[in-house]
C-alpha cells in the first residue's frame, strides 16, 4: 500500500509562533511519554464499536486536530534526530509528492488558531464517517446489531515514538462479514489519530 501525500503552506507573514499552544503540546507530549502505542487490534476494535454505535462525536475525537497534528510533527522531528532518516516521513508530512517539508519551520510559523491544512484534513475525515454509515445502510446492514469481526491486514511504518498503520478489518452483521478500511492511522504514546479517511468496502469475500 502507498501512503497519500499532503500539502502544507508556510508563510512567515501570516503565521506567528503561538507560545500558549506550543506549551500545551509539549505538556501533552510529556504526559503521554510513558504510555504505550496502540496496536492495530485495539484501534480496529475501537473504530468498530464507534461504527456500530454510529457515534459521530466519538469518531470526531480521533480525526486529527491541530494539537494532534503538531504532536505528530514534534515526534517526527524527534524520530529523525534519533534515526537520521529525514526522508522517511509519515503521510501528510510532505508539501507535494517527492518534496520534504521543513518541519521545524512549520512549528515556528503556525499560529495558535485554526490551521487551514489541519482543518481541511479534519473535515474530510469526519465526512468519510458519514459516507460509511450511508453505504452500510445502502447495503442493508443493521449496524446496531453488528459486532467486531477480525483484522484482515495491517501494514505499518514504524518510527521512534510513533507508528502509522493502514488497517483492514471486518464487522459481522447477520450472516455476512463487511470490510472497513482505516487509512493513515497514526499512533503516538497514549492515543491515536486518523490522518486518512475511514471507508466502507462492502461485503467481505474470502
Amino acid at each position: 500500500m502507498r501512503f497519500s501525500s499532503g500539502k502544507i503552506r508556510t508563510d512567515m507573514n501570516r503565521y506567528t509562533f503561538g507560545v500558549p499552544f506550543v506549551s500545551m503540546v509539549f505538556l501533552s507530549l510529556a504526559a503521554c511519554a510513558n504510555k504505550i502505542i496502540e496496536t492495530p487490534e485495539k484501534i480496529a476494535r475501537t473504530m468498530a464499536q464507534i461504527v456500530i454505535e454510529q457515534d459521530k462525536k466519538a469518531f470526531a475525537r480521533y480525526a486529527v486536530n491541530q494539537e494532534g497534528y503538531f504532536q505528530i510533527i514534534q515526534l517526527q522531528l524527534e524520530s529523525e534526530k534519533v534515526s537520521g532518516k529525514g526522508a522517511r516521513r509519515i503521510s501528510q508530512l510532505r508539501s507535494r509528492p517527492g518534496k520534504i517539508i521543513d518541519l521545524e519551520q512549520v512549528l515556528l510559523t503556525v499560529k495558535s488558531g485554526r490551521h487551514k491544512k489541519v482543518a481541511l484534513i479534519n473535515s474530510r475525515i469526519n465526512a468519510s464517517f458519514g459516507r460509511l454509515i450511508k453505504y452500510a445502510k445502502r447495503d442493508g446492514v443493521d449496524l446496531s446489531k453488528a459486532s467486531f469481526g477480525k483484522i484482515i491486514s495491517a501494514s505499518s511504518r514504524k518510527f521512534h515514538k510513533l507508528v502509522q498503520y493502514n488497517i483492514y478489518f471486518t464487522i459481522t452483521a447477520g450472516s455476512g462479514d463487511y470490510l472497513i478500511r482505516l487509512k493513515a492511522v497514526t499512533a503516538i504514546p497514549g492515543r491515536f489519530y486518523l490522518l486518512g479517511n475511514i471507508k466502507w468496502r462492502g461485503k467481505y469475500r474470502k
